[in-house]
């Protein structure tokens, strides 16, 4: 009896052992299939692109070493147009100042912080098929078309060189791996003189922009980044389109020299923005530079009283300091120059002149 009953004892914790052991396994299985649900209703969940309270900011450098301007795009309001709903498309200038930052380093675009906007201007309508996962652009005829002044140190040419003057398909989230990029994709991943069609490489689902996105991979520029010698684009590398975002690197609009400064979705508080508070002509003192082109003396002149001029030169680095407004040039290299002033309230200026 006292075997038996030890036996029973005995057989009683092992039980109780392989019991706990067995409800371990169970719970460990049930969470592991709860993740695998919840990594899988991820996946399956796509996530729209036209939306409002999403803003992509840029950054300009149009034929200049470093950034000189920067702008805002973000969607608000809805239109009708042949039955079919559309998203209006605005661009916003930023406010900011130029810097040399660090020393001789050339002069660059810096935001403010939040983020100060300008008067608004439409450059699209947009619109997205959820059920194909489709995004198609069209963009508003540029009446007046800008040029960019080569009089001026900043890129005042902001307009956006879409791919199409008609509706096009942006982006087309639908794709799987080897299908080809819809044209309007892979046409800003090449050099303008050669445009190969581009492919899916992979798909893969990574996080960007505080979401789990469906991301897709292909091969071309990525972006275009500034240079002191020659801006222009990057080595071709692998190129990421993010579903709801666009390119990780140009955002909803592949801008050619410019780049995505930075993404948010939420209110304007959120995303420390303040509606537009400043006009971008007087943002900053207008100086007149003549004769311009020009190979022997120019002359500088602003509305108020100059203090202090400063020369930049092709790379725009500083390279003279003077207090007069006429300036001998003839020693100087041919090439494109720039001048920052400062005048007696304290201002400054920008412009640029031709040495020939």
């Amino acid at each position: 009896m006292a075997y038996s009953t030890l036996s029973g004892a005995l057989f009683t914790r092992s039980m109780s052992g392989a019991g706990g052991r067995i409800r371990t396994r169970v719970i460990f299985l049930t969470f592991t299939m709860l993740a695998m649900w919840q990594c899988l209703f991820a996946q399956a969940s796509y996530i729209p692109m036209v939306e409002e309270n999403k803003y992509w900011i840029y950054y300009d450098f149009t034929d200049r070493p470093r950034p000189t301007t920067g702008f805002l795009i973000t969607m608000k309001g809805d239109t009708l147009v042949d039955g079919k709903t559309y998203k209006k498309v605005y661009q916003y200038p930023l406010k900011g100042t130029l810097e040399a930052n660090p020393v001789n380093e050339p002069l660059q675009f810096f935001a403010t912080f939040p983020y100060e906007l300008g008067p608004q201007k439409l450059v699209s309508l947009i619109r997205e098929d959820i059920t194909t996962k489709q995004v198609y652009n069209w963009p508003i005829p540029v009446t007046n078309p800008c040029e960019d002044n080569p009089a001026t140190y900043e890129n005042d040419c902001i307009d956006i060189a879409f791919c199409s003057t008609q509706e096009h398909l942006l982006f087309d989230f639908n794709l799987v791996e080897d299908d080809a990029l819809n044209y309007c994709a892979y046409v800003p991943m090449s050099n303008p003189w050669i445009i190969p069609v581009r492919y899916v490489d992979s798909i893969r689902y990574e996080t960007h922009f505080n979401k789990l996105r469906k991301t897709y991979y292909s091969y071309g520029i990525p972006s275009y980044l500034q240079n002191l010698q020659n801006p222009g684009p990057i080595p071709e590398g692998p190129v990421r389109i993010l579903e709801g975002v666009g390119f990780l690197y140009q955002g909803i609009f592949h801008f050619r020299y410019g780049y995505l400064k930075a993404y948010c979705e939420g209110s304007w508080e959120n995303c420390n923005i303040i509606s537009h508070t400043f006009s971008p002509q007087n943002a900053r003192e207008r100086i007149r530079i003549s004769p311009n082109p020009a190979s022997d003396v120019i002359t500088v002149e602003s509305g108020a009283k100059l203090t202090r001029m400063e020369l930049y030169n092709p790379q725009s680095i500083l390279i003279g300091v003077w207090t007069e407004p006429e300036l001998s040039i003839g020693s100087l290299p041919p090439g494109i120059y720039g001048i920052k002033t400062t005048d007696l309230n304290g201002k400054t200026g920008f412009g640029r002149f031709v040495k020939i």
